[in-house]
């Protein structure tokens, strides 16, 4: 890692001790205990006034409804700087910090930068000590000499100073800080002077610059900085943050010909410091029934949180001048109603400052009051007992809830009382509510203001609802084929027909050949076990061309071919001679379906968020039993998730080996236990 990420890390690391602790003094020995109370005698050496207020100071408590405004109240806390200055020479140790960038070469071409530095020289006292820093691409102690009195010597190194490329602004405080604290003088005034014509051009960012000038503040150094502006490429807001971070001022030299001027104003405030308090640390604290409005403090604190169990707002600030008044605000809601509470913490809501004697005095922010008016608690009424149907909806009525107060209220319900609100807050006190399974328990209710809420519950009872069966059918679907064999250019012809009504029709004429290569065939006709489908085979020999003796004989077959491949024969034997074998009449086709699957197949319905089981018994002691998951995955939870009422439809298949009449029960069962029968006669062979 390097050194210049390690400093700005210490330097972050830094900023947070000093907002969470009261800053010390570099001698912190220094540190003194003063009554909690604001001098009042007239004329007195340079001090801090503190006060406060509130506005407005009555408020409403934050849980009040809409409307009941305010309910934030604005505190003010104000530092008046008073007092005489303090008119006495204390010796000084001073780095000149100078940029030798090649732009001063435009700048300042007279270099009179350097004579305004040497001027400044000639008004220390003998007591007092400088050394010079110049800074371009790098930044140096001109000479590698330390801080020292040897003034004429100093000069000499103030004139050697030379222009080169490149702006560095990091390293030059840096090198002038590590001087201060490493050989100052414990007795002295520790002060930089920091003069430049441009911004940082080595890459340095301002929070990276800014750490260097909190490294100087936390030792006490001021930092006074100069922006020549010449040709206007300061960087003037960095200079500012420096000089305000430090203590120090800003001031900006419009060409190079009034620096001689502003290193005497320099001199002058170093002398004659007019400073009320230094190194400030304004520790606000809240009563914990008051909330911070967040981002309401101006200006932004350095610290706002929880800190040793209070809330603390926190701001830094390196010198309030005599005659100059800071102030802050921040915004308060109260949690608690009551008369003339605290604001503010007191006495701890407090500022701390370095007085003009360097001891560290702490004065405390007048008793501040508020006054909190509140609000009271609805009172919620669920209704019930409720009883309905799984499917149908059932209403819930908070009619019966009311305000003490007169406010509008909201409701909301949760239908399981699972401590989850299933609706969002409505203002109809009224609810339709499905559930979409059998359920035995409470509903809860809540009722708000807007601000308080209260909560009640009543039972409730919702019954399963059976299914229904909507449709049940058992069919066996076959082809039928006819094949005739015996004489030649003879035509048959097969009929079918459903309750009277011709469904199909198809033909054979016989011709020389084999006759499973003569045959007709209806395909994927279906047989239904609940209604008759008759065939009529009729043979036309007489408009046939004659084919050996008129006495010859025609036999014919049905086939009936199942989907797996197994097939019944019907056969009749048609003549010439006999008319009466002409017209061959199969009445009924169910009674050749032993041995042949049947398709069964059946529609339930059910109006609850159910599984259905539909259980099969053939009457023959065979049985078959399917399941419908509601969701198609998984059983169904309890209670149901969802409403989502089901229909449903169980195929299935069966074959009866043996002829017989069989009566064929269907019995649809829910999850819950609800459930139907429904049954059939069926007649095989």
């Amino acid at each position: 890692m390097s050194s210049k990420m390690l400093l700005s890390i210490f330097a972050v690391a830094v900023l947070i001790v000093a907002a969470l602790c009261v800053g010390l003094s570099r001698r912190d020995s220094d540190l003194v205990s003063s009554p909690l109370v604001n001098p009042q005698q007239d004329n007195t050496p340079p001090y801090e006034r503190t006060n406060a207020s509130a506005d407005p100071s009555t408020i409403w408590v934050e849980t009040s409804p809409l409307g009941q405004e305010p309910k934030e109240s604005s505190l003010t806390l104000t530092l008046d700087g008073l007092g005489v200055p303090i008119k006495e020479y204390r010796p000084e140790d001073v780095m000149f910090v100078i940029d030798a960038s090649w732009s001063m070469y435009e700048n300042d071409p007279y270099d009179l930068r350097l004579e305004a530095a040497k001027h400044y020289v000639d008004l220390l006292n003998s007591s007092d000590r400088a050394a010079v820093v110049a800074f371009n691409y790098d930044a140096r102690l001109v000479g590698g000499d330390h801080l020292s009195s040897n003034f004429p010597h100093v000069k000499q190194n103030i004139d050697s100073i030379t222009v080169d490329y490149y702006t560095n602004l990091y390293d030059s405080l840096r090198i002038a800080t590590d001087e201060l604290v490493v050989r100052g003088d414990d007795t002295h005034v520790w002060l930089e002077i920091f003069l430049t014509d441009g911004a940082d051009t080595r890459g340095f960012t301002g929070d990276e610059i800014l750490s260097q000038a909190q490294r100087a503040a936390d030792n006490n150094i001021t930092v006074f900085t100069i922006g020549l502006i010449g040709t206007g490429g300061v960087n003037e807001s960095i200079l500012m943050d420096i000089a305000n971070v430090t203590g120090g001022e800003y001031l900006r030299a419009e060409n190079a010909t009034v620096l001689d001027d502003i290193y005497e104003e320099i001199s002058q405030m170093v002398r004659y410091p007019d400073a009320a308090g230094r190194d400030n640390n304004v520790d606000a604290i809240l009563p914990d029934y008051l909330n911070y409005v967040d981002g309401s403090a101006v200006p932004t604190p350095d610290f706002a949180g929880t800190y040793g169990g209070e809330f603390h707002l926190m701001w830094n600030f390196s010198k309030l001048k005599i005659n100059e008044t800071w102030t802050a605000t921040l915004n308060v809601t109260s949690s608690i109603q009551g008369a003339h509470l605290y604001a503010l913490s007191y006495p701890d809501t407090m500022v701390t400052y370095t007085r003009y004697d360097d001891t560290r005095f702490s004065v405390s922010f007048p008793e501040t009051f508020i006054d909190v008016i509140g609000n009271s608690s609805p009172t919620a009424e669920a209704g019930g007992p409720y009883q309905g149907y799984e499917g149908t909806a059932v209403t819930l009525d908070a009619s019966g809830s009311n305000d003490p107060d007169g406010d509008s209220l909201i409701y909301r319900w949760d239908f399981e009382n699972d401590g989850i609100w299933d609706t969002p807050w409505m203002t109809d006190a009224t609810f339709a509510h499905v559930w979409g399974d059998d359920f035995v328990g409470s509903v809860a209710l809540e009722v708000s203001d807007g601000n308080l809420a209260g909560t009640d519950t009543a039972d409730v009872t919702v019954i399963n609802v059976p299914p229904t069966i909507l449709d049940v059918r058992a069919v066996s679907i076959a082809n039928l084929t006819l094949r005739v064999a015996g004489e030649k250019w003879h035509d048959v012809t097969l009929t079918l027909f459903k309750d009277g009504n011709e469904t199909a029709s198809v033909g054979v004429t016989r011709y020389p050949g084999s006759p499973d290569e003569q045959t007709a065939t209806i395909e994927n006709v279906t047989i239904d076990l609940t209604g008759a489908l008759s065939a009529v085979v009729v043979y036309t020999p007489m408009d046939d061309p004659i084919n050996g003796q008129i006495w010859g004989s025609t036999p014919a077959w049905l086939i009936l071919t199942a989907k797996d491949g197994s097939e019944v024969r019907i056969h009749h034997e048609f003549n010439v001679r006999h008319n009466d074998t002409w017209v061959w009449n199969v009445t009924d086709l169910r009674v050749f379906l032993v041995g042949l699957p049947i398709e069964f197949s059946a529609t339930a319905h059910d109006v609850g968020s159910d599984d259905l089981y539909f259980m099969w018994d053939f009457g023959d002691g065979g049985n078959l039993t399917k399941v419908t998951f509601n969701n198609g995955v998984s059983p169904d939870a309890y209670p149901s998730p969802d409403v989502n009422p089901i229909t449903a439809m169980s195929n299935v298949e069966f074959t009866y080996p043996v002829a017989g009449t069989y009566v064929m029960t269907l019995t649809v069962e829910d999850d819950d236990g609800g459930s139907t029968e429904f049954s059939m006669t069926i007649t095989i062979g």
